[in-house]
């Protein structure tokens, strides 16, 4: 199944990043699926876009953020 994402492939300001298109696998045995209709982006997302967690957590770019 594809999804609809925020992605960045490089670290920069929340302008760098950009809708993405990716595989989401399908529900596992006593999985559902959900529909998502509002997300958010907090504080680490903004880190980890930024750059300012590179040392601590490498992403391999790119990345879809949320935790």
């Amino acid at each position: 199944m594809r999804t609809n994402a925020l992605a960045f492939a490089d670290h920069g300001t929340p302008d760098v990043l950009d809708p993405a298109t990716t595989d989401v696998a399908g529900p596992g045995p006593g999985q559902v699926r959900t529909r998502v209709h509002a997300t958010g982006v907090n504080p680490l997302d903004l880190k980890l876009n930024n750059g300012a967690m590179a040392a601590f957590m490498p992403l391999d770019l790119p990345y879809i953020p949320g935790l």
